[in-house]
C-alpha cells in the first residue's frame, strides 16, 4: 500500500512540474498572440529525427481572446521503421492549453490537460510549440 501511495505521489509531482513557459523579449503581446494562434492551427511535426516525426490526424483549436488562452485537442500518428526492428505504429492524443500572460514582456505558459504517463512528452511538445512560435516571430 505504501508503495502504491509513493508511486501516485511521484506521478502527481512529475505532472505538476511540467508547465513550461517562454518569455518573448523583443515582441509585443499582439505579435506573440497572432503567432501562437497560427502555430496552434497549423502545427509542424517534420524532423530529421524519425522518433519526432508525426502526422496530425485531429487538431481541434479553441481560441479565447478574452482570457488569452488557446486550448488544443490533438491526435498524432506515426509509423516508424528503424534499422533491424519491425515497423512500429504509435498514436498519441493530447489536450493542452497555452496562455499568454498579460504583461510586458509577454510570457506564454504551456499546460498539459490530458494525463501523460511520460512527463518528458509534455516538455517536448512545449519546446516544439515554442520553437515554432519563435520561428514565426523571427521570419524577418
Amino acid at each position: 500500500m505504501r508503495v502504491a501511495i509513493a508511486i501516485l505521489l511521484t506521478c502527481i509531482c512529475l505532472q505538476a512540474c511540467s508547465s513550461p513557459t517562454r518569455t518573448w523579449e523583443a515582441h509585443s503581446p499582439n505579435e506573440v498572440w497572432t503567432a501562437m494562434i497560427a502555430v496552434a492551427q497549423a502545427p509542424e511535426y517534420q524532423s530529421d529525427n524519425p522518433r519526432k516525426r508525426w502526422h496530425v490526424f485531429e487538431n481541434d483549436v479553441v481560441v479565447d481572446r478574452d482570457s488569452g488562452e488557446i486550448r488544443i485537442h490533438r491526435v498524432l500518428r506515426r509509423s516508424m521503421k528503424l534499422p533491424m526492428q519491425p515497423v512500429q505504429r504509435d498514436d498519441r492524443e493530447m489536450i493542452f492549453e497555452i496562455s499568454l500572460k498579460n504583461q510586458l514582456p509577454p510570457i506564454t505558459e504551456f499546460k498539459e490537460l490530458s494525463t501523460q504517463l511520460v512527463p518528458v512528452r509534455t516538455l517536448d511538445e512545449a519546446e516544439r510549440y515554442f520553437n515554432q512560435v519563435d520561428e514565426l516571430l523571427n521570419m524577418q
